[in-house]
């Protein structure tokens, strides 16, 4: 299928009306030209030697043209922060090769931060850009400081440098939160972490689990991607971990926005309060979860256990009779509607 996408993918040319922004792409030109021929690559082949002033980059005209377009709406002014797979060292374009393109449902092709760093440069402002360089997710802060939209023209690099150390002194706050929240562990740190996580380690410890929780700000993926691991484990939760996750259960769905029915987010935090023994919480969750994912017969046997446990037999029944509807053959609902119905046989007895 993603060979059809490429083959399938046709270069074209056309007139336009120069943009506001032709003169800043003509100057990121020049630069990557100076840059790729008055730094060559030292080489010895025949065919390294041909290709040693050659580069392959892309510029990112479409970004140029929407942050152009959102700082038109704020008087030049704008703090954009991107997180992508990109190039930011100049050394990465060298030689001659086609563009990687990523395939993801859609395709996409790598960012060039380097140029977005220069244009917002140009346009006298700056960016705060990622030491890391090779990472599967790069973040970086872009700032247009609505002076005016001229191209900034130095007439020496003495100029550049006292602009730019004036305006990161200006800055300094929105630098120092950058390198605090980003910088010192980025997202793609946490990333890898939690990768590792659960590609190297079995049965990671519920306390192991939690703080991984905290540290993503409960966020909904990373629960979900290690509730089993979760729910398995808490007939042995503490009282101090108990506590935690119920006071995590409501910020993870806080967090939760509903794209996909196939990631029933509700149904597991329901699965999760049954298993602290919270059985209102849990039955909250799991009619969220029909009102979101559509009704199934092991979320009706789940509400049964649950008024099961409060005690409420006649809402349990309903329950497990509504399972026993979606899905006749279902055991475990008939299994309890069977005790519920001998536990009422026995009462009248």
């Amino acid at each position: 299928m993603y060979r059809d996408i490429v083959e399938n993918l046709e270069d074209y040319y056309k007139n336009v009306v120069a943009s506001p922004d032709q003169y800043h792409l003509a100057r990121i030109l020049e630069g990557y030209q100076d840059y790729f021929t008055s730094n060559p690559m030292t080489m010895t082949s025949n065919d390294a030697e041909s290709a040693r002033d050659s580069a392959s980059f892309l510029l990112p005209i479409g970004f140029i043209k929407a942050l152009r377009n959102l700082s038109d709406l704020s008087n030049g002014k704008a703090l954009v922060v991107t997180g992508d797979k990109g190039a930011l060292n100049l050394e990465r374009f060298r030689g001659l090769s086609d563009p990687h393109i990523a395939f993801h449902g859609s395709f996409s092709v790598m960012a060039n931060f380097h140029a977005i760093q220069q244009y917002c440069e140009l346009r006298e402002g700056f960016a705060i850009m990622s030491q890391q360089d090779d990472v599967s997710l790069m973040v970086n802060a872009f700032v247009l400081c609505g002076s005016h939209n001229c191209p900034t023209i130095f007439t020496s690099i003495a100029d550049e440098d006292e602009m730019n150390s004036s305006l990161r002194k200006t800055y300094r706050h929105l630098i120092h939160a950058f390198e605090d929240n980003i910088e010192y562990f980025s997202p793609n740190d946490f990333y890898l972490m939690q990768r590792s996580l659960r590609e190297e380690t079995q049965n990671p410890s519920l306390p192991t689990l939690v703080s991984l929780l905290k540290l993503s700000w409960w966020d909904c993926e990373v629960f979900f991607k290690f509730r089993e691991n979760i729910i398995s484990q808490l007939p042995r939760v503490t009282v101090g971990l108990k506590n935690e996750l119920l006071r995590g259960a409501d910020m993870i769905w806080g967090n939760y926005y509903h794209l996909d029915s196939d990631k029933d987010v509700a149904f597991e935090l329901g699965r999760m309060m049954f298993g602290l023994q919270m059985w209102k919480r849990a039955i909250d969750y799991y009619q969220l979860s029909m009102s979101l994912c559509g009704e199934h017969h092991v979320t009706q046997h789940n509400m049964g256990l649950c008024y099961s446990s409060l005690g409420f037999m006649e809402k349990s029944a309903a329950c497990f009779e509504r399972s026993l509807e979606l899905k006749p053959e279902y055991e475990k609902a008939k299994k309890w509607l069977e005790k519920i119905k001998d536990h009422e046989m026995a009462s009248l007895a």
